[in-house]
């Protein structure tokens, strides 16, 4: 985890506080939640019990009761067709005095539906200042700002020890809570929840045009150097497939051309900085550019220029064969 994208996060969120503030989410989410707490924790701590409701916990998986996730209800069939069951995880998941990366992987298999948003929810109101939650909108804005944790080699419940601890760090940072930051989150993105997708079922149609605030940290580039490039270059084709704009679109192509960093600007960390040359730089069309950097990794240049070149060698070898072929053809019918 890097602290300095840890902090520059902490600023950014820290400066949005106001606009949650001033949202619809702050009397409708950040204010119910002792409501929420009042209501639901006695529910899970019945769990194990005889005691508990099934139909009571089934209301909380409703955002109109829960006041905060929408997602829940969508597995709510599944979580509670098996009501001993589902007691019995929920007891395992609250079970203070075990590890709670086991606690978490076992109730995450016992119960189909069970997923991460559920579990960390029923944590969160058992145990507010202690657990935070897990939800897509969080986890959206969280890479965007280069803090969410790796997923590699992780369990559920052992990826959640790490997302929880940055949680409670940012929370610590503003100094607010966790329900408020989990409130917080949605005034950030320019990605809208899934459950709020109002496109018509055969995606011919959606609503698009709202503002949004989107935040976001980009790597400075030197325009100087990439017109240096340009006047340089002895011509503005693409240095992989060859396609030359001006030639294409005359007048409107003329001295248009993708720049590419040989040297990935993405891969740096933190502060640091890249000191680019001009050999540094290739200049691209914007279809080649696109599937130079399609993988985690950027091809090469030279890689891309090699594959087209095997490429159309191919293409044109069928379609000497194709053209032979059909000349025979001919023949064979006079």
């Amino acid at each position: 985890m890097n602290e300095l994208n840890l902090q520059r996060a902490i600023e950014l969120l820290d400066g949005l506080m106001p606009s949650l503030r001033q949202s619809d989410h702050w009397p409708n989410i950040v204010e119910r939640r002792h409501e929420v707490y009042r209501r639901y924790r006695p529910v899970m701590a019945a769990a194990g019990t005889e005691s508990f409701s099934i139909d009571e916990f089934a209301t909380f998986l409703d955002f109109k009761h829960n006041h905060h996730w929408t997602n829940m209800q969508r597995s709510r069939g599944h979580m509670t067709a098996d009501p001993e069951a589902l007691s019995a995880a929920i007891a395992v998941l609250l079970d203070e005095s075990r590890p709670l990366r086991d606690r978490i992987d076992e109730s995450h298999k016992a119960v189909k539906g069970f997923g991460e948003l559920t579990l960390t929810a029923i944590l969160h109101v058992s145990q507010p200042q202690k657990y935070g939650v897990y939800n897509t909108t969080a986890r959206n804005v969280m890479m965007k700002l280069n803090i969410f944790p790796s997923h590699r080699g992780e369990t559920t419940g052992s990826h959640y020890l790490k997302y929880n601890a940055i949680l409670r760090s940012i929370a610590d940072g503003l100094g607010t809570d966790l329900w408020t930051l989990d409130a917080l989150w949605y005034v950030v993105p320019s990605i809208r929840p899934a459950a709020e997708d109002d496109s018509d079922p055969a995606g011919r149609a959606a609503e698009e045009g709202r503002l949004l605030l989107s935040i976001h940290y980009r790597r400075e580039r030197d325009a100087h150097l990439v017109a240096a490039k340009k006047r340089v270059a002895a011509t503005l084709a693409c240095e992989c497939c060859e396609f030359d704009f001006g030639k294409t679109y005359g007048e409107l192509g003329a001295g248009f051309i993708e720049c590419h960093h040989r040297r990935p600007l993405a891969a740096l960390r933190g502060s640091e900085t890249a000191n680019t040359t001009l050999d540094d730089l290739a200049l691209v069309c914007a279809n080649c550019h696109c599937v130079i950097h399609r993988s985690v990794h950027p091809l090469e240049v030279e890689a891309l220029r090699a594959l087209l070149r095997t490429r159309t060698c191919s293409n044109a070898i069928d379609a000497s064969r194709h053209i032979e072929s059909s000349a025979g053809s001919s023949t064979d019918s006079v």
